[in-house]
């Protein structure tokens, strides 16, 4: 509900395998990881702290807004129809749950940092989208790219006016979508 939170203190992961409705605060320690295994929708806040992550998988339960405050969000295997709005300032790391692949609808209002690759992977026949919005930014940080998993799935990079994609870091990175 609004204003209820959700917390991960501690060290270490934790798993939640239920269904999850977030109109309220999950908040992420430093130094750990909350895996949301259920389908995900609602209308909140993660506070991740500096190095807290929150894994997201299982599938989008309908349209749905994210704000995330510093840390690592993670897609493993996250899919669904809808589109899942996200802002504020983030890495996008799957932290230690595998890599991390999307097959949903991103837009992004925020500052988001990839710091891996991110796959496509467009299962049961959804497709991949991230849609920056004007004021959004994406950086690939570092050999960071955005993977296209196999040749017959669609994933689409969007850059509305205003908003900006970068290259930051050492190395190089490419867009295979």
């Amino acid at each position: 509900d609004t204003g209820a939170t959700i917390s991960k203190t501690g060290t270490g992961n934790a798993s939640v395998g239920w269904d999850v409705v977030n109109n309220g605060n999950i908040s992420v320690a430093n130094s750990s990881g909350l895996l949301l295994s259920g389908s995900y929708s609602g209308n909140g806040t993660a506070n991740l702290n500096t190095s807290g992550s929150l894994a997201l998988n299982g599938s989008l339960a309908g349209n749905s807004a994210l704000a995330v405050n510093g840390g690592n969000i993670g897609f493993y295997d996250f899919e669904g129809t809808d589109t899942l709005a996200l802002s504020g300032n983030y890495n996008i790391n799957h932290y230690n749950y595998g890599n991390s692949r999307l097959a949903a609808n991103i837009t992004n209002a925020g500052q988001a940092i990839l710091t891996e690759n991110l796959y496509s992977s467009a299962s049961n026949g959804f497709s991949t989208s991230w849609r920056n919005l004007n004021g959004g930014s994406l950086a690939l940080n570092n050999s960071s790219d955005l993977v296209l998993s196999t040749p017959s799935y669609s994933a689409t990079l969007i850059n509305d006016t205003g908003a900006t994609i970068s290259k930051t870091g050492t190395g190089n990175a490419s867009v295979g979508w």
